[in-house]
């Protein structure tokens, strides 16, 4: 009896002395390598470097997004604005007034002006918005010769804006008169632009006019007064 009693007293000394290890083990500190980093655990870098900066750059970059989107809403909204007011803004399409105005030109005019000889005008035409350079207006007589150059009341007219002077799609007779509360229309482009010469357009009345442009808005590497 004495014997048992003692084997247990034995394993029951060995387990608590592995307890007593153990619990050693667990309170010792920790020795580092010399040369070694503590990282912490959550964010992985070593402790006391700076992550203010890249917050502030972040910040930044936030509100910059933020106001370069409020500053192109503003200017859509100013657009859209001036378009139903007094300063109608338009797009050019296609070809027709170069090298005046190209395709993908954003062009701004204005309604209310007299309308004179030479003037970038846009009107109306078939639920459709045309942009010609004014020719002639009510009561001339245009004519024009075999090499398109124009005449206007007898008088050569000089057209420093033409790359090329061309009759283009012409069937009206010249010479020809402009209708009073007329303007006889044609586009810079010579070649390939339908306009008053083509008696399915033939010349714009005053009451199609919207107003003569102005400007032109962009792109911005060409923006300026026409």
């Amino acid at each position: 009896m004495v014997r048992i009693q003692n084997l247990i007293l034995i394993v029951w000394d060995k387990e608590a002395d592995m307890k007593t290890r153990t619990n050693d083990k667990t309170k010792r500190p920790r020795i580092r390598p010399a040369g070694s980093v503590n990282r912490t655990k959550k964010s992985g870098r070593p402790p006391g470097k700076n992550i203010n900066g890249v917050n502030k750059r972040k910040r930044r970059i936030r509100r910059l997004i933020v106001f370069m989107a409020q500053q192109l809403i503003l200017i859509a909204a100013l657009t859209i604005l001036l378009s139903h007011m007094a300063l109608p803004v338009f797009q050019i399409y296609g070809g027709n007034m170069e090298p005046t105005l190209w395709d993908g030109d954003y062009i701004a005019a204005v309604k209310g002006r007299a309308v004179k000889r030479n003037d970038i005008i846009a009107f109306y035409y078939n639920n459709k918005v045309l942009v010609k350079r004014v020719i002639a207006l009510g009561g001339d007589i245009v004519d024009m010769a075999e090499d398109g150059t124009v005449s206007v009341n007898g008088e050569v007219q000089d057209e420093p804006f033409l790359n090329d002077k061309d009759t283009g799609i012409s069937d009206i007779e010249m010479p020809y008169k402009v209708p009073a509360k007329h303007v006889f229309v044609m586009g810079d482009n010579r070649t390939d632009s339908i306009d008053s010469r083509a008696s399915m357009i033939g010349p714009a009345g005053m009451e199609q006019v919207i107003g003569k442009t102005v400007l032109r808005l962009w792109p911005l590497n060409r923006f300026g007064f026409l």
